[in-house]
């Protein structure tokens, strides 16, 4: 497993007030002058993932700010992705990008920091949610043979962006 990087796993709602980079909040910035205010934008929410096989690169601990105070954060990136088999056993696979996360859960966190290591840098599982808590189950070996796909098609497309 060492050659593809992989590690298996082990076992807000829309607010009515306008937001800072609304072009009606900002009066110096007006639309009809052929420049865009940036806005942060809320990536996905991986709750919306569960179910789904994972690909999960920790990349460093943050301290944000949160209406619950400040907490530990894990930034990853993250690739999901599914897949059929062809006559040969071959994966067909499709996946999809989705760059940097913030990892809030715990569990998830600590499983991403004791399974990564610079030789194999993405953990593999899917992600799932128990009685209490989410977590990254172990991959099937077939999971195994998909995720070596997608890497592989992955830094075909990102070679050059890191």
């Amino acid at each position: 497993m060492a050659s593809t990087g992989i590690t298996p796993a082990t076992t807000e709602a829309e607010s009515n007030q306008p937001r800072l980079g609304d072009p009606e909040t900002r009066p110096d910035v007006a639309s009809s002058n052929g420049i865009a205010a940036a806005e942060i934008t809320q990536g996905p929410k991986l709750s919306e993932y569960v179910g789904r096989t994972m690909l999960f690169q920790p990349l460093q601990h943050e301290e944000w700010k949160t209406t619950q105070g400040d907490t530990d954060v894990l930034v990853a990136y993250a690739l999901t992705f599914t897949y059929t088999l062809d006559s040969m056993n071959a994966p067909i696979v499709e996946w999809e990008d989705l760059g940097e996360v913030p990892v809030f859960w715990s569990f998830v966190q600590k499983q991403l920091d004791e399974q990564a290591s610079a030789d194999t840098p993405w953990v593999l599982g899917t992600l799932s949610k128990g009685t209490r808590a989410y977590r990254i189950d172990p991959p099937t070996p077939e999971d195994l043979n998909a995720a070596a796909k997608v890497l592989e098609e992955w830094r075909i497309q990102t070679e050059g962006d890191f």
